[in-house]
């Protein structure tokens, strides 16, 4: 099971990391076309509350309007365009917090954090920006992180999530430059998406928690094997 992006620079080292583990596993699954089986990732997050607080709590305060939980980490192409956009943002007269490890200098922001719950359950909407957008499959924890908090995340993403989550659950980012931050700036100037997509986030909440989490992922796997 790989979880990692397929960023074009480490296909070729991906296709052999198949080959390989296809000499021991009787399963080899990946996001991407080069996998024995092309296949979405489990649902893994990063809130350290417990499954039943995540499962039973109701919706928390909602008293900020816009964050963005990211990293300054800039290895690929992929990752210094999410930094471009960063920049333009910064830049910008968007009104949004910033979190996150290793953050240039110029992004200022508050730094790492601990518990993703704790940072992002105050506000209403996250920026969910995936570094690889260019497929079918893959979709990470940017957008199970947003949701589980309650927020309405604004994703900038692959068609995966469409498939895996229910219509309105989360918006659509138009594109990394300044129409994308004009939407930006149109949708978080008030809570009036979230209210509407409170029912939808509810919904796909359940979809992670009861579907898509790693252990209902391998329940389905040795159900559909064995």
């Amino acid at each position: 099971l790989v979880r990692e992006p397929p960023f074009p620079k480490m296909q070729q080292h991906r296709i052999t990391v198949y080959q390989q583990a296809q000499q021991y596993c009787g399963y080899v699954s990946g996001p991407d076309e080069f996998a024995p089986t092309p296949d979405y990732m489990p649902a893994i997050w990063y809130h350290n509350n417990s499954f039943r607080d995540l499962n039973e709590m109701g919706i928390p305060e909602k008293n900020r309007f816009c964050c963005w939980v990211t990293s300054g980490i800039a290895r690929t192409q992929n990752h210094r365009q999410r930094l471009g956009f960063l920049q333009l943002l910064s830049e910008s007269d968007l009104k949004f917090d910033l979190y996150g490890r290793d953050l240039p200098d110029w992004a200022g922001g508050y730094g790492a954090v601990g518990n993703k719950w704790n940072v992002m359950a105050p506000y209403y909407y996250n920026l969910a920006i995936e570094n690889y957008a260019e497929n079918e499959w893959y979709v990470s924890e940017k957008l199970w992180d947003a949701l589980l908090a309650w927020c309405l995340p604004i994703y900038y993403g692959g068609p995966a999530a469409d498939k895996l989550l229910p219509p309105g659950s989360f918006l659509r980012l138009p594109s990394r430059d300044e129409k994308g931050i004009a939407y930006l700036k149109e949708i978080t100037a008030n809570p009036d998406a979230w209210q509407e997509a409170k029912e939808a986030i509810a919904e796909a909440r359940q979809i992670i928690l009861h579907e898509l989490n790693l252990l209902n992922w391998l329940s389905k796997f040795v159900e559909q094997a064995f």
